[in-house]
């Protein structure tokens, strides 16, 4: 007869085959597809242009109570990394860790700047690749978090993520990444990135408000608004578009 220490035993070699598994499938599926998200940021700068903006937000907003975004002004960024110090010191990251980043685009000779972060997808490959639901999105407005007691650092939804947004803290033994920095939210403050920047490069609010900035750029039909990685259908909730 099987006592308890057997059958947690069981249950954690099954689970852990089963994670095993799981890895080995999103790492052929995923692998290369972010390998040609280099390239294309490398040879492509921004990417396909999306769609007019009402083919992407009217369609429910999903019911959120807030659906809050960003869109980022890609033409005014300077690398100045403000936004990336001022996200350091608020969420106190590691040297070796990112929760936001600016990539350098080199397109027909003209250099620019491409600030990235997590992109809240509305459909978000993480949340479904997570064994233990550490990744989530919240019910009432969507933004994706990562419970850091239910992760079990496995780094399924790191290989999960098409645009590369998280990495493995070892210092809290759980995956880190950008949260639309929610407890400032609560507060009725902006991201900390959004604020410390001086070019107004990140403009940043809930699209269920129509007089908000974001709905306002995000509607303006004589403007192009730009995804990262249109073909991956992820909906993220990060939009791209000159000034």
């Amino acid at each position: 007869m099987s006592n308890d220490n057997d059958k947690k035993t069981f249950s954690r070699r099954s689970f852990l085959k089963i994670t095993a598994g799981s890895m080995t499938i999103i790492s052929a599926v995923t692998t290369p597809l972010i390998a040609s998200i280099a390239r294309g940021v490398e040879e492509k700068g921004i990417g396909k242009v999306e769609g007019k903006v009402h083919e992407i937000h009217e369609i429910k907003d999903f019911k959120y109570k807030h659906s809050y975004c960003m869109v980022i002004l890609e033409d005014r960024c300077i690398d100045c990394e403000r936004c990336m110090d001022a996200c350091r010191k608020t969420w106190d990251v590691p040297e070796y860790g990112y929760r936001t980043r600016i990539l350098e685009v080199e397109k027909r000779g003209h250099k620019s700047f491409m600030p990235v972060l997590c992109f809240h997808c509305d459909f978000a490959p993480c949340v479904v690749a997570c064994p233990t639901q550490a990744s989530h999105k919240r019910k009432e407005d969507g933004i994706v978090l990562v419970d850091p007691k239910k992760c079990i650092g496995c780094k399924v939804c790191m290989l999960a993520c098409p645009y590369d947004a998280r990495y493995y803290n070892e210092d809290i033994h759980a995956i880190d990444k950008c949260t639309f920095c929610q407890p400032r939210l609560e507060k009725g403050l902006k991201p900390a990135c959004v604020e410390a920047c001086p070019a107004h490069v990140r403009i940043f609010g809930d699209l269920n408000d129509h007089d908000s900035e974001v709905y306002k750029l995000l509607n303006d039909y004589e403007k192009t608004v730009r995804v990262l990685k249109p073909e991956c259908h992820t909906r993220p909730r990060v939009h791209y578009r000159k000034s």
